[in-house]
Protein backbone atom coordinates (compact mmCIF):
# COMPACT_ATOMS: atom_id res chain seq x y z
CA UNK A 1 0.00 0.00 0.00
CA UNK A 2 2.74 2.16 0.95
CA UNK A 3 6.56 2.05 0.42
CA UNK A 4 7.05 2.40 4.27
CA UNK A 5 4.63 -0.92 5.06
CA UNK A 6 6.77 -2.36 2.40
CA UNK A 7 9.96 -1.87 4.52
CA UNK A 8 8.50 -2.74 7.24
CA UNK A 9 7.22 -5.83 6.30
CA UNK A 10 10.58 -6.65 4.67
CA UNK A 11 12.23 -6.49 8.24
CA UNK A 12 9.38 -8.92 9.15
CA UNK A 13 10.21 -11.36 6.03
CA UNK A 14 13.69 -10.74 4.17
CA UNK A 15 13.01 -13.33 1.98
CA UNK A 16 10.21 -11.87 0.24
CA UNK A 17 10.36 -8.96 -2.54
CA UNK A 18 7.31 -6.16 -2.07
CA UNK A 19 6.25 -4.41 -4.73
CA UNK A 20 4.32 -0.92 -3.15
CA UNK A 21 0.51 -0.25 -5.42
CA UNK A 22 -1.10 2.15 -3.74
CA UNK A 23 -4.92 1.85 -3.03
CA UNK A 24 -7.62 2.75 -5.92
CA UNK A 25 -10.82 2.94 -6.11
CA UNK A 26 -13.77 2.15 -8.53
CA UNK A 27 -13.98 5.85 -9.94
CA UNK A 28 -16.52 5.47 -11.95
CA UNK A 29 -19.18 3.93 -9.54
CA UNK A 30 -18.77 7.74 -7.46
CA UNK A 31 -21.14 10.51 -8.82
CA UNK A 32 -18.97 13.34 -10.17
CA UNK A 33 -20.83 16.96 -7.90
CA UNK A 34 -21.75 19.39 -10.25
CA UNK A 35 -19.92 22.75 -11.14
CA UNK A 36 -18.92 24.83 -8.41
CA UNK A 37 -17.31 28.22 -7.90
CA UNK A 38 -15.95 30.17 -4.83
CA UNK A 39 -16.81 33.62 -4.50
CA UNK A 40 -14.33 34.83 -1.99
CA UNK A 41 -16.74 35.11 0.76
CA UNK A 42 -17.54 31.44 2.19
CA UNK A 43 -15.33 28.62 1.63
CA UNK A 44 -17.39 25.19 3.02
CA UNK A 45 -15.30 22.12 4.02
CA UNK A 46 -16.04 18.85 4.72
CA UNK A 47 -14.42 16.41 6.38
CA UNK A 48 -15.36 12.68 6.69
CA UNK A 49 -14.27 10.21 9.93
CA UNK A 50 -15.40 6.65 10.24
CA UNK A 51 -13.85 6.07 13.85
CA UNK A 52 -13.15 8.79 16.43
CA UNK A 53 -9.54 7.46 16.53
CA UNK A 54 -6.99 10.65 16.56
CA UNK A 55 -4.89 9.90 13.34
CA UNK A 56 -8.07 11.92 11.44
CA UNK A 57 -6.56 15.03 12.73
CA UNK A 58 -9.89 17.16 12.81
CA UNK A 59 -8.27 18.77 16.28
CA UNK A 60 -5.55 20.62 14.10
CA UNK A 61 -8.23 21.72 11.65
CA UNK A 62 -10.41 23.37 14.59
CA UNK A 63 -7.31 25.04 16.27
CA UNK A 64 -6.46 26.58 12.69
CA UNK A 65 -9.95 27.85 12.78
CA UNK A 66 -9.95 29.16 15.98
CA UNK A 67 -6.74 31.30 15.08
CA UNK A 68 -8.49 32.44 12.17
CA UNK A 69 -9.77 35.80 12.00
CA UNK A 70 -9.95 36.66 8.19
CA UNK A 71 -12.88 37.90 6.13
CA UNK A 72 -13.78 34.92 4.73
CA UNK A 73 -16.30 32.92 6.54
CA UNK A 74 -15.53 28.96 7.02
CA UNK A 75 -18.30 26.57 7.36
CA UNK A 76 -16.70 22.75 8.37
CA UNK A 77 -19.00 19.93 8.66
CA UNK A 78 -17.45 17.20 10.52
CA UNK A 79 -19.43 14.02 8.97
CA UNK A 80 -19.43 10.27 11.13
CA UNK A 81 -17.50 9.95 14.10
CA UNK A 82 -15.65 12.17 16.14
CA UNK A 83 -13.92 11.90 20.00
CA UNK A 84 -15.84 14.12 22.77
CA UNK A 85 -12.47 15.99 23.38
CA UNK A 86 -12.66 17.18 19.75
CA UNK A 87 -16.39 18.69 19.86
CA UNK A 88 -15.53 20.18 23.12
CA UNK A 89 -12.43 22.06 21.44
CA UNK A 90 -14.87 22.90 18.70
CA UNK A 91 -16.86 24.64 21.30
CA UNK A 92 -13.97 27.49 22.09
CA UNK A 93 -14.18 28.29 18.32
CA UNK A 94 -16.72 31.19 18.57
CA UNK A 95 -15.68 32.74 15.64
CA UNK A 96 -16.91 29.95 12.77
CA UNK A 97 -19.19 27.41 12.17
CA UNK A 98 -18.57 23.77 12.67
CA UNK A 99 -21.40 21.16 12.17
CA UNK A 100 -21.28 17.88 13.52
CA UNK A 101 -23.46 16.07 11.66
CA UNK A 102 -22.69 12.47 12.92
CA UNK A 103 -23.50 9.32 10.78
CA UNK A 104 -25.16 9.57 7.54
CA UNK A 105 -26.10 7.74 4.66
CA UNK A 106 -24.68 7.87 1.14
CA UNK A 107 -27.07 10.34 -0.02
CA UNK A 108 -26.93 12.51 2.79
CA UNK A 109 -23.20 12.91 2.35
CA UNK A 110 -23.52 13.71 -1.57
CA UNK A 111 -26.43 16.36 -0.53
CA UNK A 112 -23.27 18.02 1.74
CA UNK A 113 -20.71 17.21 -0.80
CA UNK A 114 -22.45 18.93 -3.54
CA UNK A 115 -22.44 22.54 -1.24
CA UNK A 116 -18.69 21.96 0.02
CA UNK A 117 -15.07 23.47 -1.95
CA UNK A 118 -12.64 20.76 -0.35
CA UNK A 119 -12.68 17.77 1.35
CA UNK A 120 -10.33 17.06 4.06
CA UNK A 121 -8.84 13.78 4.29
CA UNK A 122 -6.54 12.43 7.19
CA UNK A 123 -4.35 15.11 8.99
CA UNK A 124 -2.33 13.13 11.32
CA UNK A 125 -0.78 10.14 10.79
CA UNK A 126 2.28 11.16 12.46
CA UNK A 127 0.83 10.27 15.58
CA UNK A 128 0.80 6.22 14.81
CA UNK A 129 3.41 6.92 13.61
CA UNK A 130 3.30 6.57 9.90
CA UNK A 131 4.79 9.55 6.95
CA UNK A 132 2.88 8.08 4.21
CA UNK A 133 -0.15 6.84 3.78
CA UNK A 134 -2.66 6.25 0.51
CA UNK A 135 -6.28 7.20 2.20
CA UNK A 136 -9.21 5.94 0.85
CA UNK A 137 -11.94 8.95 1.51
CA UNK A 138 -9.08 11.49 -0.59
CA UNK A 139 -9.68 9.38 -3.33
CA UNK A 140 -13.40 9.33 -3.20
CA UNK A 141 -13.15 13.17 -2.68
CA UNK A 142 -10.90 13.06 -5.65
CA UNK A 143 -13.50 11.22 -7.55
CA UNK A 144 -16.13 13.52 -7.18
CA UNK A 145 -13.80 16.13 -8.20
CA UNK A 146 -13.61 17.50 -4.69
CA UNK A 147 -10.08 19.23 -4.13
CA UNK A 148 -8.22 17.85 -1.35
CA UNK A 149 -6.26 18.93 1.90
CA UNK A 150 -3.98 16.32 2.93
CA UNK A 151 -1.65 16.19 5.79
CA UNK A 152 1.25 12.80 5.16
CA UNK A 153 3.38 11.97 1.86
CA UNK A 154 0.83 10.06 -0.71
CA UNK A 155 2.99 8.32 -4.03
CA UNK A 156 -0.40 9.42 -6.35
CA UNK A 157 -0.43 13.52 -4.88
CA UNK A 158 3.11 13.72 -5.58
CA UNK A 159 2.88 15.24 -9.60
CA UNK A 160 3.35 19.19 -10.29
CA UNK A 161 -0.41 18.23 -12.02
CA UNK A 162 -1.74 16.73 -8.61
CA UNK A 163 -0.90 19.71 -7.02
CA UNK A 164 -3.14 22.10 -8.57
CA UNK A 165 -5.99 20.11 -6.67
CA UNK A 166 -4.19 18.68 -3.90
CA UNK A 167 -2.75 20.62 -0.72
CA UNK A 168 -0.90 19.03 1.58
CA UNK A 169 -0.32 20.55 5.21
CA UNK A 170 2.67 19.88 7.68
CA UNK A 171 3.17 16.34 9.19
CA UNK A 172 2.99 17.73 12.41
CA UNK A 173 1.11 19.14 15.43
CA UNK A 174 0.56 22.63 13.89
CA UNK A 175 -2.71 24.16 13.83
CA UNK A 176 -3.79 24.45 10.06
CA UNK A 177 -3.16 27.45 8.48
CA UNK A 178 -7.02 28.80 6.99
CA UNK A 179 -5.48 31.67 5.31
CA UNK A 180 -3.53 28.86 3.48
CA UNK A 181 -5.96 26.55 2.68
CA UNK A 182 -8.19 29.60 1.28
CA UNK A 183 -5.34 30.77 -1.14
CA UNK A 184 -5.48 27.25 -2.25
CA UNK A 185 -9.02 27.05 -3.17
CA UNK A 186 -9.14 30.37 -4.74
CA UNK A 187 -6.20 28.93 -6.90
CA UNK A 188 -8.01 25.70 -7.17
CA UNK A 189 -11.18 27.02 -8.45
CA UNK A 190 -9.86 29.56 -11.04
CA UNK A 191 -9.76 26.77 -13.30
CA UNK A 192 -13.46 27.14 -14.40
CA UNK A 193 -13.98 22.78 -15.52
CA UNK A 194 -12.31 21.94 -11.53
CA UNK A 195 -15.00 19.50 -11.18
CA UNK A 196 -14.36 17.68 -14.49
CA UNK A 197 -9.94 18.54 -13.87
CA UNK A 198 -9.85 16.85 -10.88
CA UNK A 199 -12.52 13.82 -11.91
CA UNK A 200 -10.15 13.28 -14.72
CA UNK A 201 -7.00 13.15 -12.67
CA UNK A 202 -8.65 10.26 -10.62
CA UNK A 203 -9.47 8.55 -13.68
CA UNK A 204 -6.04 8.58 -14.53
CA UNK A 205 -4.51 8.02 -11.94
CA UNK A 206 -6.43 6.44 -8.95
CA UNK A 207 -8.47 4.00 -10.54
CA UNK A 208 -8.65 0.39 -9.42
CA UNK A 209 -8.38 -0.56 -13.20
CA UNK A 210 -4.59 1.72 -12.90
CA UNK A 211 -3.72 -0.14 -9.88
CA UNK A 212 -4.01 -3.54 -11.17
CA UNK A 213 -2.35 -2.89 -14.67
CA UNK A 214 0.55 -1.46 -12.29
CA UNK A 215 0.09 -4.87 -9.85
CA UNK A 216 0.20 -6.91 -13.38
CA UNK A 217 3.16 -5.09 -14.58
CA UNK A 218 5.09 -5.74 -11.47
CA UNK A 219 4.24 -9.71 -11.06
CA UNK A 220 5.56 -10.33 -15.19
CA UNK A 221 9.29 -8.53 -14.27
CA UNK A 222 9.16 -10.76 -10.75
CA UNK A 223 8.55 -14.16 -12.63
CA UNK A 224 10.82 -13.03 -15.48
CA UNK A 225 13.22 -12.25 -12.81
CA UNK A 226 13.10 -16.08 -11.48
CA UNK A 227 11.80 -14.96 -8.41
CA UNK A 228 8.81 -17.25 -7.15
CA UNK A 229 8.22 -15.95 -4.01
CA UNK A 230 6.44 -12.66 -3.89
Amino acid sequence: VTREIGEYECLRAAKYVTQTVSNGIEVRQVNMLPKSSFNGKDLNIMMLSASPNNWHGADRLIRGLKNYTGPVKVNLYLIGMYAPKVKKLAQQCFNQCIIFTGLLNKAEINAIAEKVHLGVGTLALHRIPLRQGCVLKVREYLAMGLPVIYGYEDVDLMSNASQKYAFQVPADESPIDIYEIIRFAATAYADVDLRQSVRNFAINTLDISIKMKQLQDALVVHHYRGIKQF
